[in-house]
């Protein structure tokens, strides 16, 4: 990212992603990737990556692949100077879809997502990838699958989300969800929904949410 920000800056459009501090980058601008492209979200260069609030702001890819390593990831209201509170508003979201890869790893996604189909908070749509040391708080879900593949959830939070913490669904296989913490979601800590199947759920701990702890 940081690469893709200093080629910015040097041409007419250097206020689509902005350093605003070092290591912190505002995006003004949806960020799509192309099949077949990779993009590292990395510290130590890349430590804060800020969605500027908005219906139509997300980071997105369709058959491509992505890292997000010890980074911090939220929508950014400038006008409280700090994420956007309100889950019923329409906030920006991140979504890997159509035979992508996803991997997260020490990272942090907070204060995104809304009740829109795939752009709940973090999105594995089709994709297959894997989440883990990584804390998902104050999304609508904290991390959502949809007919994904393979995806490994392992040793990560999520809590304080606006309805689930974890919310594998249609048609998603072979998931391992293992060694997670899911508390303070408004719903359901863990709900796995509508044919999801062949998965692996061990060691988690759920506890302290609105309704059950772990659904399936």
């Amino acid at each position: 990212l940081a690469d893709v920000a200093g080629a910015l800056a040097r041409g007419p459009r250097g206020d689509w992603i902005e350093e605003t501090a070092p290591g912190t980058y505002l995006l003004r601008v949806p960020l799509t990737q192309a099949p077949g492209t990779m993009l590292s979200f990395a510290a130590p260069a890349v430590r804060r990556v800020r969605l500027l609030d908005g219906p139509e702001m997300y980071i997105s890819a369709m058959g491509a692949r992505a890292r997000f390593d010890g980074v911090e990831v939220s929508s950014w209201d400038p006008r409280r100077g700090g994420p956007a509170t309100d889950p019923d508003r329409s906030r920006p979201f991140v979504l890997y879809d159509e035979g992508s890869d996803l991997r997260v790893v020490g990272s942090t996604f907070s204060y995104l997502g809304s009740d829109r189909s795939s752009a709940y908070g973090v999105n594995w749509r089709r994709s297959t990838g894997a989440a883990s040391r990584s804390v998902f708080h104050h999304n609508f879900f904290g991390a959502y699958t949809s007919q994904a593949h393979g995806v490994v959830f392992r040793g990560n939070t999520f809590r304080d989300n606006a309805v689930y913490g974890l919310d594998p669904h249609t048609g998603s296989t072979r998931l391992v969800v293992e060694d997670n913490r899911a508390f303070r979601n408004r719903v359901h800590g863990i709900v796995f929904s509508e044919d999801v199947t062949d998965g692996v759920v061990r060691g988690n701990r759920s506890y302290a949410n609105g309704d059950n702890g772990i659904v399936v």
